[in-house]
């Protein structure tokens, strides 16, 4: 009876390595083509955040020129304010 057993654990013990086996040979492939695909992803999203960056900085540049013509022309509005009132008065 106790060598039944003992045949039943060691059986018990060959089939569950088995089919861990099999189930990392199964699951193996899928995780492979993942991180490939994660790989492109990355390298996608690498490139898109270099455009990104790159449109950032030229955002920033036409906006601060923009600006600097805002406060000239408010500038220039200014001083004509002025100048009108020193001639109306």
């Amino acid at each position: 009876m106790k060598l039944f057993k003992k045949l039943n654990d060691s059986q018990w013990l060959l089939n569950s390595a088995i089919f861990c086996v099999l189930v990392i040979l199964v699951i193996l492939p899928f995780f492979i083509n993942n991180h490939k695909k994660v790989a492109i992803l990355e390298k996608k999203l690498d490139s898109i955040n270099i455009i990104l960056y790159q449109r950032e900085a030229i955002f920033k540049k036409r906006q601060k020129n923009y600006d600097e013509k805002a406060m000239k022309k408010k500038a220039d509005i200014d001083s004509m304010k002025t100048e009108i009132i020193k001639q109306i008065k």
